[in-house]
């Protein structure tokens, strides 16, 4: 989720159907790349996650809990706000969030200009690059870029039918709602 103040979090949802066992490896994962994750669970696998956590130490101490109720809602209760853990970012993990353009935009603006090499190495002469930026650096601008994708407000998602909502949301439709809308107001004809 990205919001519009600059924060990026991450955030995990694991149902009463789910398996906890690879919980720990997800957590660690998102934590190469993000600086903020919380996980999304029941009430009924609060006490579960918790000691999960518990017994990941630090990194387990950071990760935010979004407790669901029974009613639906966020419960304020068991809830806490996940807190910056920065211990496993990797500069491979937060680079390969990028597409090229991104990428060479963000080595223009921190370097003025993007290495020139045969096309075959070009990806890794951008990564060795990008990692002589300080990685808090390389992280913020990563998602700046990131930002920039498919800028929808939330007025404009509320009004998109549920069904629709991810696939608006993960594809270029965003840039064309008006359209969209008029196709799904029209008749079918064969």
């Amino acid at each position: 989720m990205i919001n519009g103040e600059g924060n990026i979090y991450v955030y995990e949802v694991k149902s009463e159907l789910d398996n906890f066992d690879r919980l720990a490896n997800q957590l660690r994962d998102y934590y190469k790349a993000f600086s903020k994750v919380s996980v999304l669970i029941s009430e009924r696998e609060f006490y579960k996650v918790e000691q999960i956590l518990y017994s990941l130490g630090d990194m387990g101490q950071a990760v935010g809990i979004c407790v669901l109720s029974s009613k639906d809602l966020i419960s304020k209760e068991y809830s806490k706000e996940p807190v910056d853990f920065n211990d496993y970012l990797n500069y491979h993990c937060i680079f390969k969030l990028l597409r090229k353009s991104e990428y060479e935009r963000v080595l223009d603006i921190q370097f003025g200009k993007i290495p020139q090499v045969e096309p075959v190495f070009h990806f890794r002469a951008c990564l060795e690059k990008f990692k002589q930026i300080p990685i808090d650096i390389a992280q913020d601008l990563t998602f700046k870029e990131l930002k920039k994708r498919n800028k929808i407000t939330k007025t404009e998602f509320t009004n998109i039918k549920k069904e629709l909502k991810a696939v608006v949301y993960f594809s270029e439709l965003s840039k064309n709602l008006q359209a969209l809308e008029q196709l799904l107001q029209s008749n079918y004809r064969r």
